[in-house]
């Protein structure tokens, strides 16, 4: 037999053998593979979904790229799509804008549509009707307007269109008007109606109606889908319809003529969100004499840059919360290759005594590795395209992770491969690469926490995202340095206790097998990764429904007309309503202190009736003090006004309102009033006090209003409806709407996803870096028990001396874990901005003991069904053990 078939003979027996050696290396490998493939796939997605709903969820008025002007070219240039007099007025411009949009670059070009035009005058008044339909329009305008594709975009009523005849002096001029404005104005085809800039005025000859009233063409066509009403109690009705003549009648009789010009943008399928941005403002930049020199505006790259800003913070989270996971699972595969390597010396050992070399040897101990880490991680990775297809495109480089994962684990067996004779000086040298490192990790987790916290690294900064790892790991191998002298302390302790189990088993905790060191380090990081997702999305969830109370301030704000007491009144006596308050902003308000002045909101509203309102736990924490008469007025005042006056508010500082100087007295500052004022210049005051200081106005325009605690989420939407109805409002607010809505942002929930994956991955590395470690400490294990029952020991000292390993390193690694998990919960905090997120003033770290105990518990249980089954078996084989050693005595 050749040597070469001898050595793959060797590798094939070497993995029949002890098959599951290799179980928690592939398990990890599998895991681990799908993880890092799976990820990028999903902040894909996350970041389509982001720019999505930014983007799709706007205006076209705010996406389009728009420009105004009253100078361009006249003359006879064509353009694509016009003719006739539309040639003549607008084909120039028209073909400027259509060499400007295939200038525009890919990808940004494929979202511009065609360019759209209108020609428009100034607004011309109309002879007001004396009787009948339309007498009530006390101003009735009409505003001239010709857009090429106008009448394609609307089908005829009455009448037809205008013509291009230009009309002589005194003679009335052609137009087309909507068939719901003429209706509103009282005016029939044919009819000439009298107007101020016209000299003849105007003949009806058609009316129209839209075809697509969403269309976005008519958010850029004033009153071009149905007449603009204005109705203002003092002046009367105002009716403004848009009148479509010819562009060449148009052009000639203009008093003032406007060419509006745009471009649509679409909000769908943004693939480079910061390219499109830039390419955008690029076009939006270029002036052509054709338009006067104007630039246009769009409103779309600061959409974009917006949804950028949001997906890079999101993605700094969701990677931090993944950090902590993935060193969870590295230190597993670490734990397990080291095992595997263990199990199978001796088949380095042959390999040596066949005349390999130590590099042989070593590529042996990676092959026997790679035969099982790598189609684990190609299964992984497989299974993760399968599975992520559903949640974005993929790329090549997505299974660079994946090659990595497969390939590490046998580089590290390699390294793992303990030469045969190992010098003093070697292990020396060793030992003290060993020191510095971890020297230099936990250095290094500390000087990027610190620049972390205090704002000298950006949150997409790759350190930053690596946070959680460093920081884990630091603590971890801080723990494993000081939980030796603290075992020695309890072993101390033990040998004054009867019985050997105890001081047996924290005398092998103590000695740091490689095994214990592995539990320690697995439990520190995995429960650090848990409690960490644990008080995320508590924080999450808390810091959505501060948002909420903030916006609502009660179960329901409604805002809109004069809140009357009649009309409180009225509100109150709905059934399910237990409390309305009324509320009223006081604009302007002049604070003067000495001569310095400055402009303040004044929120005026009943102190005491506010107090009374709650809506899921949430009050209103106001001071005592506010109903006070005598003396100044009593104010709370926003901590913004109180920096600008460097603290409280100095004595003799007044408040000017409707002619009235009222003195006030600041006896608290806050953030925010929930509902009312949130983070502004403003002051707040009860209303009695001010009316008792002669400021009887009253007109609130905001009802805060408190339901029964009964009503659940839909009856108090519903509620809320119907108060609208009452109040004659559109504006209503609710609280757990907006909690809920704030927590399906696309920001927020893939967050929450990312947190909810991390935590899973955490588990499921802590339990392979679990069964790595005590299956790497098993022989060892095994042999202490056996001499335990060959000198006698019972059963319960046996199980006592694995109980006293395994607490030894389970509670020290729990302890330190949960503290760890507390501390990155404070520097995500600290480090990413939620409160953008969560639409809070801000969002404090919150920590659900429930659930931490929960985790903790769970860690028990699995620590305590280990220690039953380790002692169980490690009794069994002792007992064998020693009847083995008394048959052979």
């Amino acid at each position: 037999m050749s040597r070469t078939s001898s050595r793959a003979s060797l590798l094939v027996r070497s993995l029949r053998h002890r098959v599951g050696a290799g179980v928690v290396v592939a398990l990890v490998a599998l895991l681990g593979a799908g993880v890092v493939t799976l990820w990028p796939r999903g902040v894909a997605a996350m970041e389509a979904e982001v720019v999505g709903a930014r983007v799709g969820t706007s205006t076209d008025l705010a996406r389009d790229l728009t420009v105004r002007t009253s100078s361009w070219a006249f003359d006879e240039d064509e353009a694509p799509g016009l003719e006739g007099t539309m040639q003549r007025v607008l084909g120039p411009a028209q073909a400027y804008l259509l060499a400007l949009r295939d200038a525009i670059p890919e990808p940004a070009r494929r979202l511009v549509g065609e360019p759209q035009v209108r020609l428009s005058d100034a607004t011309d008044p109309l002879a007001q009707v004396a009787d009948g339909p339309g007498s009530d329009v006390r101003f009735p305008e009409l505003v001239r307007s010709a857009a090429p594709g106008f009448l394609e975009r609307v089908r005829l009523v009455e009448g037809r269109v205008p013509t291009d005849a230009v009309p002589r002096p005194g003679e009335p001029a052609e137009t087309l008007v909507s068939a719901d404005g003429a209706a509103r104005l009282g005016w029939d085809v044919g009819e000439v109606r009298g107007a101020t800039l016209s000299d003849g005025g105007y003949t009806l000859v058609g009316t129209y109606e839209v075809v697509d009233p969403s269309d976005g063409y008519w958010l850029h066509t004033p009153a071009g889908a149905g007449p603009a009403v204005l109705e203002d109690l003092d002046r009367g009705v105002t009716v403004r319809v848009l009148g479509i003549v010819d562009p060449e009648v148009l052009a000639m009789t203009a008093a003032r003529p406007v060419l509006d010009a745009w471009f649509p943008v679409s909000g769908a399928g943004v693939a480079d969100p910061t390219t499109v941005a830039a390419q955008l403002r690029a076009a939006a930049a270029s002036a052509s004499a054709d338009l006067g020199g104007v630039r246009f505006s769009t409103g779309m790259p600061d959409l974009l840059d917006s949804a950028v800003a949001d997906v890079a913070t999101s993605r700094t989270l969701a990677s931090f919360a993944l950090a902590g996971p993935l060193a969870a699972l590295a230190l597993a595969l670490g734990v397990g290759t080291q095992g595997l390597v263990a199990r199978r010396r001796e088949d380095g050992a042959l390999a040596r005594a066949r005349g390999a070399s130590g590099l042989q040897v070593r590529g042996l101990a990676a092959l026997q590795t790679w035969c099982v880490a790598l189609p684990a991680a190609a299964l992984g990775a497989g299974g993760a395209a399968a599975l992520g297809s559903g949640v974005g495109p993929g790329a090549p480089g997505d299974l660079l992770g994946a090659a990595v994962v497969g390939t590490a684990p046998g580089l590290l067996a390699a390294a793992l491969v303990a030469p045969p004779r190992a010098s003093v000086a070697r292990t020396r040298i060793v030992r003290a690469l060993r020191v510095a490192g971890a020297v230099v990790l936990v250095v290094a987790a500390a000087v990027v926490t610190v620049l972390a916290l205090a704002g000298r690294l950006p949150s997409d900064d790759p350190l930053v995202v690596a946070l959680p790892a460093l920081v884990a790991a630091a603590t971890a191998v801080l723990v494993v340095a000081l939980v030796r002298p603290l075992l020695g302390l309890l072993v101390a302790a033990a040998r004054r206790r009867p019985g050997p189990g105890a001081l047996v088993g924290l005398a092998r905790a103590a000695r740091g097998r490689p095994g214990v060191v592995a539990g320690i380090l697995a439990l520190v990081v995995g429960t650090g990764v848990v409690v960490q997702a644990t008080a995320l999305l508590t924080t999450v969830r808390a810091g959505a429904a501060d948002g909420a109370w903030e916006a609502t301030g009660a179960d329901l704000r409604l805002s809109g007309p004069r809140m009357t007491p009649e009309l409180v009144a009225r509100v109150e006596a709905v059934d399910g309503v237990r409390l309305a308050v009324a509320a009223e902003v006081v604009t302007p308000a002049d604070m003067r202190r000495g001569a310095s002045g400055a402009n303040v909101e004044l929120l005026a509203v009943d102190t005491a009736r506010l107090a009374r309102l709650d809506a899921e736990g949430y009050r209103h924490a106001l001071p005592d003090g506010l109903t006070a008469t005598d003396g100044p007025v009593p104010v709370v005042v926003s901590t913004s006004v109180r920096a600008d006056t460097g603290g409280a508010l100095p004595d003799g500082t007044t408040l000017q309102v409707d002619g009235l100087r009222l003195p006030v007295v600041e006896v608290a500052s806050r953030d925010v009033v929930a509902g009312l004022g949130r983070g502004s210049r403003w002051i707040l005051a009860d209303t009695g006090v001010l009316a008792a200081h002669g400021l009887t106005r009253s007109a609130p325009a905001v009802l805060l209003v408190d339901v029964e605690d009964s009503l659940d989420a839909a009856a108090v939407t519903a509620l809320g409806d119907r108060l609208a109805e009452i109040v004659g409002t559109g504006d209503v607010r609710s609280f757990a709407p907006v909690r809920d809505a704030r927590l399906a942002d696309p920001t927020v929930a893939w967050l929450v996803r990312g947190v909810l994956v991390g935590a899973a991955v955490a588990v499921l590395g802590v339990l392979a870096a679990l069964v790595a470690a005590l299956a790497a400490a098993a022989p060892a294990r095994r042999r202490t028990l056996a001499t335990l029952r060959s000198v006698g020991a019972s059963t319960r000292d046996v199980r006592a001396a694995v109980a006293a390993e395994l607490t030894g390193w389970v509670v020290p690694g729990v302890v330190v874990g949960a503290a760890l998990g507390l501390g990155l919960t404070l520097v995500a905090v600290g480090v990413v901005d939620l409160p953008t997120f969560l639409g809070a003033r801000e969002v404090p770290p919150r920590v659900d003991l429930r659930a931490l105990a929960v985790v903790v518990g769970a860690v028990a249980a699995a620590v305590a069904a280990a220690t039953f089954l380790t002692a169980r078996g490690g009794d069994h084989r002792a007992r064998d053990a020693a009847l083995l050693a008394e048959g052979e005595g």
